[in-house]
This record gives structure tokens, C-alpha cells and sequence, in this order.
């Protein structure tokens, strides 16, 4: 079974290989795709990194609102 499976696979990479070097035009029409899409993502992520997603805050009692300025900046550790 191996051996069928390894004789298949280097049928379909010689396949590909031949498709790819006779018609290019599918592989620059994909490559074009893959990289705008990963410029669009990579454009809207670093947009919806620097945007405020909470525009106002309360603090819930007395005792949060004296806590709240002096926890502001620290790092949170989670433990699991």
C-alpha cells in the first residue's frame, strides 16, 4: 500500500509540475490572490489593533475608582 501511495503521489507532483510550466496562469492568478488577501488581512489587523473598542469606562464602587490609576499599565499573569 505504501508503495501504491508513493507511485501516486510522485504521478500527481510530475502532474503539477508539467500543469505549472505549460500554463502559468493559474498559479500567478493564485499567487496574486494569497498575497492580496494577506495584505488585505494584514491591513485590517494593524487598523483593529490601534482603534478603542471600549469609549467609556465606570468603575463599579469607591474603592475601584482609588484602585483603577494606580493598576493602570501593569501586566495582567493569568494562571491556569
Amino acid at each position: 500500500m505504501a508503495i501504491y501511495s508513493g507511485f501516486l503521489t510522485l504521478v500527481f507532483a510530475y502532474t503539477l509540475a508539467d500543469n505549472c510550466i505549460e500554463r502559468p496562469d493559474g498559479l500567478i492568478i493564485g499567487s496574486i490572490f494569497t498575497l492580496l488577501l494577506i495584505f488585505v488581512s494584514s491591513l485590517s489587523r494593524s487598523i483593529r489593533s490601534v482603534e478603542m473598542r471600549i469609549p467609556e469606562g465606570y468603575f463599579a464602587d469607591l474603592e475601584s475608582s482609588h484602585l483603577g490609576p494606580e493598576l493602570r499599565g501593569k501586566k495582567v499573569h493569568m494562571i491556569l
